[in-house]
């Protein structure tokens, strides 16, 4: 016998917006929002923003009077113009919650380094002398043992501070927020502007652990002034790590040129092939 016509499409059922919850968190409390989304404008890609808070596993608000620690990032033994950036955001944070900030000196040359950023406002200069060369694992633990005392850590978001401040977020089981562009104290409440989805969304984000890991973008931060003042500077302990045993530093290769640090310049002006010659800019 013929088979039966089919039976005709079911038409497909309205699209329902779906909820996305992280499992690792307890369910949200009545009137918690897991994502919130604040776009001002669909069409103005270069000025959205995005606004993502995720419920607190302790219930405490993110209202804090905060005390920050910057961990500078020493050469040779002198600062880098890198650490007075992120030393431009410890103050922001400091000065908006009604917190004060420290400084953290550590690898070789750690002394000079110090005496060189007493300069700048700090309430007291920490330094650790660590030789053989840098490796996240053997400065990790000295930071993260130092940080314990603060409520914000802050670096630059330079090759050096995302190799070690994630190591160190991992040993305070502190949120992120990276490569930030602005630091917001709103009714002593911190959050922090950073760029999302190759910078076509700007995202307002807030960190509710109890402590938080801050790096800085050096473009969006000027280089701190000196003050004038001299802070006092104390050694701290230099923390074993196991982790420290399985990695060896072999060296660093520096390229020595006539030309400015790119990184360390005040001002780049760059030009293509069109201009042909050096005397055409």
């Amino acid at each position: 016998p013929p088979h039966p016509p089919p039976a005709p499409a079911r038409p497909d059922p309205p699209a329902k917006a779906q909820t996305h919850t992280n499992p690792d968190l307890p369910p949200p409390r009545t009137g918690d929002t897991p994502l919130v989304a604040d776009v001002a404008d669909p069409d103005d890609k270069l000025h959205n923003t995005e606004k993502v808070i995720e419920p607190s596993r302790n219930g405490k608000e993110a209202s804090i009077m905060a005390n920050v620690l910057v961990v500078a990032e020493l050469l040779e033994g002198k600062a880098r113009k890198t650490t007075l950036c992120a030393v431009t955001a410890a103050k922001q944070i400091a000065e908006g919650t009604s917190g004060s900030f420290d400084i953290l000196a550590i690898g070789e040359g750690a002394g000079a380094a110090a005496d060189e950023l007493a300069g700048y406002g700090a309430g007291k200069v920490l330094k650790a002398e660590i030789d053989g060369g840098y490796t996240c694992e053997k400065y990790a633990a000295t930071v993260a043992d130092v940080g314990k005392g603060y409520d914000v850590l802050v670096a630059c978001a330079s090759a050096y501070g995302k190799d070690l401040m994630p190591r160190v977020a991992a040993k305070l089981d502190a949120g992120v927020a990276s490569d930030i562009s602005a630091v917001h104290t709103d009714g002593g409440k911190l959050s922090y502007t950073r760029p999302m989805y190759a910078g076509n969304v700007f995202g307002t984000v807030e960190i509710l652990s109890d402590k938080q890991v801050v790096t800085v973008r050096q473009s969006e931060f000027d280089a701190a002034e000196a003050s004038g003042g001299a802070s006092p500077s104390e050694d701290v302990t230099v923390q074993a790590d196991p982790a420290a045993d399985k990695v060896e530093f072999v060296g660093v290769e520096v390229v020595k040129s006539e030309r400015p640090d790119l990184s360390e310049a005040d001002v780049v002006v760059s030009g293509g092939r069109a201009l042909k010659s050096a005397e055409n800019f």
